[in-house]
């Protein structure tokens, strides 16, 4: 259980003369009910201010739960409310940039979420640990940069939008550890569902790969990131 508290301050051409706050409260507690299984319960209380006059406040229960058949396979599941405060950039930012004109939104209000996730993952060797997971997350506020045909652009709450997919990953160490490989692919699903179209900025398709070597107190590594061109 715990609190924390952010207070924003900002006096600046861009942003203007502004401050917020951001209050939250949890309470988390993990539960064995047996050998197998184990659930995670939790609650959460956010709030949110603006001198603007915006107020935003929720309760987030989440619940999650774990069955481990054996030492090499777990399955899991959860279920949440989420919260995310608009930042001060996105709601005042004025100022130009790369020639388009991005105007303050002093009205945006906090995203909210219920997010859905299973999972497994699976010991295939004593060096190859495998994970998949699938995920469904509906936004109610979401919080968008909307360009207009003078090339302004501010950021606005989308009724409604919604990102679900798949991600599959991989992990191998060989030689005692001393070289550790790592695979992962992500498929997307980002929609405004007002609209029907792709939400800006978010690629369908992400791949990442790595390579380590770590010998004594030196670390040697390799990292590739493919993003697939964005729709929108």
């Amino acid at each position: 259980f715990g609190f924390e508290g952010i207070y924003d301050v900002t006096n600046s051409a861009m942003f203007g003369d502004h401050n917020g706050s951001t209050l939250a409260l949890y309470l988390q507690d993990d539960i064995r009910v047996s050998k197998l299984i184990s659930t995670t319960i939790g609650l959460r209380f956010d709030h949110h201010a603006v001198d603007t006059g915006i107020r935003d406040d929720q309760f987030n229960p989440k619940f999650g739960l774990t069955i481990k058949p054996s030492n090499l396979t777990t399955f899991r599941g959860s279920i949440g409310r989420g919260f995310r405060s608009p930042t001060m950039a996105e709601m005042f930012t004025d100022t130009n940039t790369s020639g388009f004109q991005v105007i303050p939104n002093p009205e945006l209000k906090a995203e909210r979420a219920w997010s859905y996730e299973i999972g497994l993952n699976h010991i295939l060797a004593n060096n190859v640990l495998v994970d998949i997971a699938l995920f469904h997350n509906d936004y109610w506020n979401f919080i968008e940069p909307e360009p207009d045909i003078q090339n302004t652009v501010q950021f606005l709450n989308v009724n409604r939008a919604r990102i679900r997919g798949v991600d599959v990953s991989a992990k191998s160490s060989w030689f005692n550890k001393l070289l550790t490989i790592g695979l992962g692919y992500t498929y997307l699903d980002p929609i405004d569902l007002k609209t029907n179209e792709t939400l800006a900025y978010r690629p369908n398709h992400l791949f990442v790969g790595s390579l380590n070597v770590v010998r004594g107190f030196a670390t040697a590594g390799l990292d590739y990131r493919y993003i697939s061109r964005l729709d929108n």
